[in-house]
């Protein structure tokens, strides 16, 4: 009984673990429900471990699609910094996806506004 136990826990906590090794963001420089004076110039994120970026997309909250030039690679980083193009005022949704060394992908869609 003691065996079965101590293998549980060991499986418990090599699955905590892996979970813990999961790449998160730490910083981001926009989030959903920011407003901007200014059109940002870059899309900035930087993650907890190497990622590597897959996908960026921007649109207008109509759905019109924004050529931002971003062209996917397989290069792993901690940060990537995007070129964005200047936007008008209005609303805008830019949806990243990217994925991590253990192969955890990550995505989000950020909603903000250009006043």
């Amino acid at each position: 009984m003691r065996i079965l136990a101590a293998i549980l826990a060991s499986i418990m906590v090599l699955a905590g673990t892996t979970a813990l090794a999961h790449s998160m963001i730490k910083e981001i420089n926009i989030s959903s429900g920011d407003s901007f004076a200014v059109s940002p110039e870059t899309f900035d994120i930087t993650f907890s471990h190497k990622a590597s970026l897959a996908d960026i997309e921007l649109e207008t909250s109509s759905g019109m699609a924004i050529e931002t030039g971003f062209e996917s690679d397989d290069d792993m980083s901690a940060s990537f910094s995007v070129d964005l193009p200047t936007l008008e005022n209005g609303d805008y949704l830019l949806t990243w996806k990217a994925v991590a060394r253990d192969g955890h992908i990550m995505s989000d869609t950020i909603d903000f506004s250009v006043e």
